[in-house]
């Protein structure tokens, strides 16, 4: 498996070849036309290990990975995931704790995915990238079929969430085959 910041670098290659500078949505042009100029600065080790102890859970390796290299991004480019913007540690906590706020432990009647614990929300959901009212999320509770570190899609309230791959390098490199496969840039996981 290659490792995440290797797949992450030709992501944004690749968003950035699409998108022309351009916001994959409204087709508009863009003040920061070039991803890398919007992402943030490596998240310390210190602040890495905060985020674990905030959250309660262990990180998978390629999320640390990650965030090793970037902290998220600005969000004023192109989204770095494709159709998701890459939320920095502060933003995955601000997301984190309204999540945390709400009554977590409401079953989801319509939730058939066994990989994914079958609520609206549960304290070992990390959110790690949004898109209008949905967030790509890390599962570190997974589900009795799942697998920790797997990425689904948490939905609006009342819709059901979506499982998108098994780790974050692999939602990574979905993503890269569908921006390939969707000159459009408007795709669903």
């Amino acid at each position: 498996m290659p490792r995440v910041t290797s797949t992450f670098d030709q992501l944004v290659d690749l968003v950035q070849e699409r998108s022309g500078g351009r916001n994959p949505i409204t087709g508009e042009k863009l003040a920061t036309p070039k991803i890398i100029d919007d992402l943030n600065p490596p998240a310390s080790k210190n602040a890495i290990q905060d985020l674990e102890r905030r959250v309660g859970f262990p990180l998978p390796d390629d999320l640390r990975q990650l965030l090793s290299l970037h902290d998220g991004q600005n969000e004023k480019g192109p989204p770095a995931f494709g159709l998701y913007s890459f939320c920095s540690i502060n933003s995955m906590l601000d997301r984190y704790s309204v999540h945390k706020s709400t009554p977590g432990d409401m079953r989801m009647d319509q939730s058939t995915d066994e990989r994914i614990q079958p609520f609206y929300w549960h304290p070992g959901w990390l959110p790690v990238g949004y898109w209008e009212q949905s967030e790509m999320t890390v599962d570190l509770a997974p589900g009795e079929k799942g697998a920790s570190g797997q990425v689904f899609i948490l939905g609006q309230a009342g819709f059901a969430h979506h499982f998108v791959a098994p780790s974050l390098n692999d939602f990574l490199q979905v993503t890269m085959k569908k921006l390939k496969a969707a000159p459009d840039f408007v795709f669903d996981y």
